[in-house]
């Protein structure tokens, strides 16, 4: 199912999604402090990165259904 461009941006949920990814792209991020205000381990941290970057991924390729 495609989605306007407007339905994308009122989901909010997406946009979360698509704002870490950026930040995690584009930023240096103190990960120790991270970790700590989050109440995570480094591992933890990463896998909840990557998954956040997999999902934005998945919904920005072209090839999306």
């Amino acid at each position: 199912m495609q989605f306007t461009r407007e339905q994308n941006w009122q989901n909010t949920e997406l946009q979360a999604i698509r704002l870490c990814a950026e930040i995690f792209a584009t930023q240096q991020l103190d990960l120790e402090s991270l970790c700590e205000s989050m109440d995570l381990d480094a591992p933890d941290l990463h896998e909840l990165v990557d998954r956040i970057c997999d999902k934005w991924e998945k919904f920005s390729s072209p090839a999306r259904d």
